[in-house]
């Protein structure tokens, strides 16, 4: 999965949580692109949510 962040000059805080609100996996970084590895997760629904001081957001990503 990528990650396409809106300002690479301000830390994000990246969070997948599942269904249930569990923290699954959590990051920080200034990078624009965030490339992660998510074959550890097991099939189902997740929410990626990314923060910064100018905001945030939450999509949803499917595992199949």
């Amino acid at each position: 999965v990528t990650l396409i962040l809106s300002n690479p000059d301000i830390e994000h805080k990246i969070r997948i949580m599942n269904t249930i609100g569990e923290v699954v996996f959590e990051t920080n970084t200034f990078k624009e692109e965030l490339h992660l590895d998510l074959n550890t997760l097991g099939k189902g629904v997740y929410y990626v949510e990314s923060s910064s001081k100018d905001g945030s957001s939450v999509k949803k990503l499917v595992m199949k």
